[in-house]
């Protein structure tokens, strides 16, 4: 079958695929009764390019050492060949008669070769190239693990030497074929790996000096610092081997862009699950039953089962694999027993029946599953709360569908994990009172369940239901993280904070008491990791910011470095502790710490893409007012401690937010929204120093009440500074990316206290009270009186109609919005009506080559007019972050597309192979190359709708994202 991994297999194909198609379409038309018209000229290119393919892969034969090459390229070689010389026995039967059966024949025949033999010659060529890759990956991985035959400095002066040019070609060929793949994200993972790569291998050499020092000069009783530096260079080969064996899986992914989101695997992989059970235990029911004959086709099934079983392995982890894969070649070597003798015939394995054997380990692996199952029920992790409440929202317009429980089992996770992070809450009554809240949205999901089964009640009742627990679950959502933003502002407004005091005390330590502070200090710097790690990690899952799912897997993947890197780092600072004015030990801990600096930078990078700048502003702004307050109780109790670490806490959260609202002028291309930001950043800027210096005077003489009132007024000052600021960043549009909850007063009777500041604003020096302006409240902005569309009523798919499930999936999306002033979601409801007569075609409804490959031509052709759109609108959006993530979406479109044309074509040419193992992999590739379009296309519509409220002011594009009645009261806007 095709793959369409690499840029050069997919420009080869696409060109020989489109003259099959016209041959397919022919073939057909003579089939209706029309004469076949003259192929030479079509033939006659096909069959150029097949005979050039030919020539290289003899060539490429003849000189390779690849021993799988020289096995496998001549039969694909092979069957190409036999392809071009069945399309000239075509040509010349069709000269003679022109409705020949014998030239249509070897038409298809041909056809279905030159794709398929093609195909083979480009993939084993390809994985060649990706074989010699994968050897130089290897050989690093070897040279990291012979480090304990380094001992001493002229072994490691060899080592390097010799490290340096496989590691120089590893990196040269990764990089080359990183420019090579289709998938982005792909590319983006192999970048990512590869730079850790580079980062790594200098503070690795370092950690390889420090143990050879440490092992020729330090005494046998102190064997505590060696142990740092050997569990430092070992988790230093440990991150490199994990780095590089994380390229070879990204090198080794031969498959077409399944660019599945990992909800749609999960539901895959729970239906693989259920129907492989479903399956084996009527296989078992027969095997156990003596009384019955031998029947080859149930062990047949069986067979079939476990073919298919390759598939539900790529979905598990890979630490599952290793397990199924023995419990797979038992039953197979059991099925290969009985296809050749009867069921009850007295051979033996492993002292059973074959028949009980089969039993036993087809029971094995069912309740194996049947564990990973339970798991995955439990472990959402990988999903963020949006994504839930999608699968959620999926089950509340059709309870009565069979769905695995999926629905039901995201809404579950919302509320557990909800519950997790709040039970780490300080302010106990917010917490029991959300919590409450909580309980109530799981006790109206088991209503809505016996609502739902009941069949008297009407579907108003069910709906209205439906819509409550939908209201919730997106208040739920809002409310944690809206906490989140809280926690991270309040808490990280320094992420380099604690490693610079860290790194203080190691340049400092000749003082005699240093350990005691480097206790103190580390324990600090880890605590704080520990918590910027889960803060992070929450923000991501809770936040509907997050553009793509590899933004989610990088934050976990740049959380995972900094908890195993920062132990590390004060081993290391503990090591040059005990060594001070070493440079070698100083400059392991510094390449250390400049390691976890830059992961950090990365993360701090990527959390403010994902938070909004304006709820991040306001959770600084009360957090700033929550520490003016104690301020004045410390005034009170003539604290100046206190006062001093209020006014230094007031001015790194000030920063953060000219650091925040810098970043917007940087991405705004906007003049007017720049210049705005401007002024009101230069007046809060101006404001600090003015405070900072009322604050010390403050500090020196708490019980002075002009210095009081000095401060108060900066103070003031600063607050309303902050507030400008907000407002300039600010944008009056409540229908844009920004999260707002809409229509919450029944909520909010639940939750009145939620975010009321809980502070005591009492101060004995009451001739000055800060006034403060407020905060703003989000409101739904009303909507003008518009007639409801008459629209066709969209089929409603059935479980075993991927295709049309997909495409119900993005029509029920983009028919919140009215087509009127929006080109780009007409266009996308187009898009839907021929997925849905494409999942006709190929389930073989109406089955017609021709339609089916115009249908795919259609789709390619509507795919490249909604990229046109998003590339306008990507053009004229002035919010450069929202231009770039637009773009970056948008170009898998076309990949996709291209490859639904060719992968129509592959379908079209098994005539007369239906049902054929052949003609179900073309199937199964269709299939998921139609869902990878449409998660794109509403990926890009989301996208758009996004970058369309940032347009230059005098741009001709004129987009109204207007939302039906129906959907108005949907809380964050997720259909």
């Amino acid at each position: 079958m095709p793959v369409f991994h690499t840029k050069t297999i997919e420009s080869i194909l696409e060109p020989i695929a489109q003259q099959i198609s016209k041959l397919v379409i022919l073939n057909e038309e003579a089939d209706n009764g029309s004469p076949m018209p003259d192929l030479s000229l079509p033939l006659q290119v096909v069959q150029q390019a097949a005979e050039n393919l030919i020539k290289v892969g003899h060539q490429t034969c003849e000189t390779t050492e690849d021993s799988w090459m020289q096995n496998e390229l001549p039969d694909a070689l092979n069957r190409v060949k036999k392809a071009c010389e069945a399309l000239e026995m075509a040509l010349v039967d069709f000269k003679s008669d022109s409705k020949s059966p014998f030239g249509k024949r070897k038409l298809v025949e041909g056809e279905r070769g030159i794709l398929q033999g093609i195909s083979a010659i480009l993939f084993i060529l390809d994985q060649s190239q990706v074989r010699k890759i994968i050897n130089s990956c290897e050989q690093v991985i070897e040279y990291l693990s012979i480090t304990e035959l380094i001992e001493k400095t002229e072994d490691l002066v060899t080592y390097i030497k010799n490290l340096t040019p496989v590691l120089a070609k590893m990196t040269r060929e990764v990089d080359s074929r990183e420019k090579e793949l289709t998938n982005s994200t792909s590319r983006e993972i192999l970048c990512e790996h590869l730079e850790q790569v580079k980062n790594l291998i200098p503070s690795f050499i370092s950690s390889i000096k420090v143990v050879l020092i440490l092992n020729s000069s330090i005494e046998t009783n102190d064997k505590q610092l060696i142990y740092f530096a050997v569990e430092n260079k070992d988790f230093l080969i440990k991150q490199l081997t994990y780095e590089i064996n994380e390229i070879i899986k990204v090198l080794k992914l031969t498959s077409f862009d399944r660019n599945l989101s990992d909800h749609e695997n999960f539901i895959l992989l729970k239906n693989e699950i259920n129907n492989f059970e479903s399956n084996s235990k009527k296989i078992i029911e027969w095997l156990s039953n003596k009384n019955l004959a031998n029947d080859s086709r149930e062990v047949k099934d069986v067979q079939k089962i476990l073919k298919n079983f390759d598939s539900l392995m790529e979905k598990l982890d890979e630490n599952e694999n290793k397990k199924l894969y023995d419990l797979l070649k038992n039953c197979q070597s059991v099925i290969k027993n009985l296809l050749n003798s009867d069921k009850n015939d007295n051979f033996n394995i492993m002292g059973e029946n074959p028949s009980e054997f089969l039993c036993n380990q087809l029971n094995e692996i069912m309740n194996y599953l049947d564990e990973i199952n339970s798991a995955s029920d439990k472990s959402w992790s990988c999903l963020t709360f949006i994504e839930r409440l999608e699968l959620t929202l999926k089950w509340l317009r059709n309870p009565t569908k069979d769905d695995f429980q999926i629905g039901e089992l995201a809404a579950r996770s919302i509320i557990h994990d909800s519950k997790k992070i709040l039970s780490k809450e300080t302010n106990i009554d917010d917490r029991l009172n959300f919590e409450k809240f909580i309980d109530r949205c799981d006790y109206m999901i088991d209503e809505f369940i016996n609502l739902s089964n009941d069949i008297k009640l009407d579907r108003i009742t069910v709906k209205s239901a439906a819509k409550k627990i939908q209201d919730s679950l997106s208040f739920i959502i809002k409310r944690i993280n809206r906490l989140m933003i809280q926690k991270f502002a309040d808490q990280f407004y320094d992420f380099r904070a604690p490693l610079h005091k860290l790194n203080e005390i190691v340049q400092k330590s000749s003082d005699q008491i240093i350990d005691e502070k480097f206790n103190e200090a580390s324990i600090d710097f880890l605590d704080q990791s520990e918590k910027l790690c889960e803060i992070t990690s929450n923000l991501s899952l809770s936040t509907n910011y997050v553009k793509t799912r590899n933004t989610t897997d990088r934050i976990n993947r740049l959380t995972k470095r900094i908890k195993e890197l920062s132990p590390q780092i004060v081993n290391s600072g503990y090591t040059a502790i005990k060594f001070p004015g070493d440079s070698n030990f100083d400059e392991n801990f510094q390449l250390l710490s400049k390691k976890w600096e830059t992961n950090i930078s990365t993360l701090q990078k990527v959390i403010d893409d994902i938070i909004d700048s304006e709820s991040f502003i306001i959770a600084c702004e009360k957090s700033i007012i929550k520490k003016t307050y104690e301020t004045q109780d410390a005034v009170l109790e003539k604290n100046a401690s206190v006062i001093v670490n209020n006014a230094l806490s007031i001015a790194q959260k000030t920063n953060r937010i000219l650091k925040i609202t810098s970043h917007e002028i940087e991405n705004s291309e906007d003049k007017i929204f720049v210049d705005r930001i401007l002024i009101s950043n230069d007046k809060l800027r101006k404001s600090l120093p003015y405070f900072i210096h009322s604050a010390k005077s403050l500090a020196l003489d708490p019980s002075n009440k002009e210095n009081y009132l000095i401060w108060a007024s900066s103070n003031e000052q600063l607050i309303d500074a902050i507030a400008a600021v907000r407002e300039s960043i600010s944008n009056n549009d409540n229908d844009t990316n920004r999260s707002f909850i809409s229509n919450d007063d029944y909520l909010n009777s639940y939750l009145t206290q939620f975010d009321d500041l809980r502070i005591n604003e009492e101060f004995s020096f009451n001739s000055h009270q800060p006034k403060y302006k407020p905060l703003p409240v989000s409101r739904p902005t009303p909507l003008p009186d518009l007639i409801e569309e008459n629209e066709n009523e969209f089929p409603e798919p059935q479980n075993n109609q991927p295709i049309l499930m997909a495409a119900h999936d993005l029509h029920y999306s983009i028919n919140q919005w009215y087509t009127t002033d929006n080109d780009i979601i007409a266009v996308a409801k187009r898009i839907t009506f021929l997925m849905a007569k494409l999942s006709e075609l190929v389930r073989g409804q109406n089955r017609s080559n021709k339609k089916l490959i115009d249908t795919s031509k259609q789709l390619y052709d509507e795919s490249l007019e909604i990229c046109r759109l998003a590339r306008l609108i990507a053009e004229d959006c002035t919010d450069k972050r929202m231009k770039l993530n637009l773009l970056q979406i948008c170009e898998r479109i076309p990949t996709i597309g291209t490859q639904l044309k060719i992968l129509s074509t592959v379908k079209a040419t098994m005539l007369g192979f239906q049902g054929s193992k052949e003609d179900a992999e073309a199937t199964e590739m269709l299939i998921i190359n139609a869902q990878n379009l449409n998660t794109s296309i509403k990926d890009t519509i989301r996208a758009a709708k996004s970058a369309s409220i940032k347009l230059k002011t005098d741009t001709a594009l004129k987009y109204k994202w207007i939302r039906k009645k129906s959907f108005e009261s949907n809380i964050l806007g997720i259909v």
